[in-house]
Order: structure tokens, then sequence, then C-alpha cells
């Protein structure tokens, strides 16, 4: 298990991982929403942005060896406030997209479909799984900032929609805690 702090201290993470062939990711959904169910694309990410043309060469660099970054980072499924959240994808969406899309012929690296390139070395290549135990939401959303908020590879409107589902996050909380309150007089 490795334990790391992020920007914000009180944000400690317990981080456990795996390894997924990039051929087998039906074995990877089931292992990380077999409880609480899984969600690719939560409403704080920036959704799919990457092109076919992108998530080709991306595979294409998998294919030829290069050094791919091949991280995946999720949150186990938690249950907040009474509310059950899935298991979060919380960075590497663009990455496991164009997996996906190879995985269901939907793209072709070099013109080659997964079916023809089938016991190739490379084809072995496995993402680097890794499962945070955040307990709050507001938590998850300050980690998917904390692991993008570098501005490469995103748009300033990218972290800006995950800074809105963060207040929003909080809002709910204050409007929970001023209930309980109301309750408690």
């Amino acid at each position: 298990m490795h334990v790391s702090k992020f920007k914000k201290s009180y944000i400690t993470t317990e981080l456990s991982s795996s390894s997924f062939n990039i051929t087998q990711l039906d074995r990877l959904f089931d292992y990380l929403g077999k409880y609480g169910g899984l969600e690719l694309d939560p409403e704080f990410q920036r959704g799919k942005v990457w092109t076919d043309e992108q998530c080709t060469k991306y595979i294409e660099g998998i294919l030829e060896e290069k050094m791919m970054n091949k991280d995946l980072y999720f949150n186990w499924d938690f249950e907040e406030d009474g509310i059950n959240h899935p298991t979060y994808c919380v960075d590497g969406l663009q990455r496991l997209t164009a997996a996906i899309k190879f995985n269901n012929g939907e793209i072709k690296p070099f013109g080659y479909s997964i079916h023809d390139l089938e016991g190739l070395k490379s084809m072995r290549y496995s993402f680097n799984v890794y499962v945070n135990k955040l307990k709050t939401y507001e938590n998850v959303v300050s980690w998917y900032l904390s692991l993008n908020d570098t501005g490469i590879a995103h748009t300033k409107e990218d972290l800006d929609k995950a800074r809105e589902v963060l207040l929003k996050e909080l809002k709910r909380k204050v409007v929970a805690l001023e209930s309980k309150e109301d309750n408690i007089k």
C-alpha cells in the first residue's frame, strides 16, 4: 500500500495498485465496478476529448513499445450523506477510451485490428491501475484537480468545470449541515 499526501494536507490517500492487460478491459471493469458500480466519465471530468486519430496514435505508441503514460487513477465507491457514489475514474479517461476503442475495433493502429495483432509482445501491455479510498466527493474532485491543475493537458475551461462541480458539492454540504442544525433546534 502506498500512502502519500497531495497538495491539500487534508487529502491523505491510500493508493492500491494492480496491472491489467490492455486487451482484458472487461476484467478491469469487473474489478472496479463489482460493489457500487463504475463511472468512467463523472461530471467533473472533461469528457472524452481525444479524436480517433489521437486514440490511434496512443495505441500505435504502445505497439511500438514507446514510453507511453499507462497510469489510470480511480477512487473506490463510497457512501456519503446517504448518497451512494460509484467507483470514479479520476484520471486516465483518454487513455482508457483509446484502449476501449481499440478493443472494440473502432480504431485500427497502422491499419490493423486487435485480432490482426494478437501474439505481438506489445499486446501484453498493461495499465497501471491505482485505486484510492477517499470517502468524500469533495476530496475526489479535489484530487482530480490536484492531478490535472498543471495546465499541460487540460484547458482552463476543463478545470473550471471541475471547480464548479466542487463548489456545487460544497454548497450541498452547507445546506445539509444547516438542515441538520435546524432539526437539532
